[in-house]
């Protein structure tokens, strides 16, 4: 039996906000055909920048569930209109529609109040793209739109996820890699390594505090008092500042700061997921990209003050795909213990 079997809006509300969840609704046959006859959702709740929403089809054949969060993007699982009929029938016209979800998985199912007929299905991901805007509307986006930034009067409304603009830039630079380095030409090719440790590290400090502002989205309370105690020092003037305003001063760039913010405001631990070594290569090369920009843009050896004591980080091919690989890997390990900080309902 589906916990939760008829909850209230407000009452999913309250579970979108955490990363696992299992629930039901009780429908009947006219509100589904209602829903079907106005063309409007059975159910359509937003929570922060979670989005729930079971709809039918524009040809009515299929009762479609999405579910979407910053974390997860948008999943979708559909039911067949005419197996919702046949348990209505067993059921005096009133069944019971459960979903669930998990970072992994999500599932949706119709079940007889009055029999055991049920139909279930595992979801996956969705033909289309919802987000929450910045006032809380509803967007629907193309599949295959990618790095939608959306404006109205010069105000930016919608922006593409934390690991959405990550993996842009990952995207990007392999591009480059493929595509940029000649034969015979070393001083060009070591510009052209130089310029993917440069993007790459601003990557990485554009997915840090993009997604340390969408954790509070997602319905984690950040600590807040923790988090300017430990950045700022407890003589900090900030604690009386709006969230953003905050994480606006924080340097994600510098991975003693965001290890110290990510630790502090939510909990995670750099050290939980990645080793020393991945650690130590990630603020290697990020005082590379530091000599790159503030000291020499072609430098062909970016860890010439450490030598000999470190072995040299030449600026050549295998650098870039070195860098590209240890920061893709760890963000994707943050990633995933982002979305980890949210409990199972009791």
């Amino acid at each position: 039996m589906i916990k939760y079997e008829n909850m209230s809006n407000q009452e999913i509300a309250s579970l979108l906000c955490r990363s696992e969840a299992i629930a039901g609704i009780t429908v009947t046959l006219t509100e589904l055909n209602d829903a079907m006859t106005l063309k409007k959702p059975l159910r359509q709740v937003v929570a922060g920048k979670h989005i729930f929403i079971i709809v039918f089809s524009n040809d009515k054949k299929i009762l479609d569930f999405y579910y979407s969060s910053p974390a997860t993007g948008t999943r979708k699982a559909s039911l067949n209109t005419s197996d919702i009929l046949k348990v209505l029938k067993s059921s005096n016209m009133e069944a019971i529609i459960g979903f669930s979800w998990t970072p992994q998985e999500m599932s949706f199912s119709i079940n007889s109040k009055n029999s055991p007929l049920s139909f279930g299905t595992k979801g996956g991901e969705s033909d289309k793209k919802f987000r929450v805007d910045k006032f809380g509307n509803i967007a629907e986006i193309s599949i295959n739109t990618s790095n939608l930034y959306f404006y109205i009067d010069c105000e930016m409304h919608l922006s593409p996820t934390a690991i959405e603009t990550w993996d842009d830039t990952i995207k990007t630079v392999k591009l480059i890699v493929e595509k940029g380095y000649l034969e015979d030409e070393f001083q060009y090719n070591a510009s052209i390594t130089n310029s993917i440790i440069s993007m790459v590290v601003s990557g990485f400090e554009i997915y840090n505090q993009k997604r340390f502002l969408e954790i509070q989205g997602e319905g984690i309370e950040p600590n807040i008092q923790n988090l300017v105690d430990n950045v700022f020092g407890k003589q900090s003037n900030y604690y009386s500042l709006d969230f953003e305003k905050i994480i606006e001063k924080i340097n994600f760039q510098s991975f003693k700061y965001s290890k110290l913010a990510y630790n502090k405001c939510y909990g995670i631990i750099f050290g939980s997921f990645a080793d020393s070594s991945e650690l130590n290569s990630l603020q290697n090369y990020i005082k590379c990209r530091h000599q790159i920009i503030h000291v020499y843009p072609s430098f062909t050896c970016l860890n010439m003050k450490e030598l000999p004591k470190e072995e040299p980080i030449m600026s050549n091919k295998e650098t870039a795909n070195n860098v590209i690989q240890t920061f893709d890997k760890f963000i994707k390990k943050l990633h995933v213990k982002t979305t980890e900080l949210r409990k199972i309902p009791t």
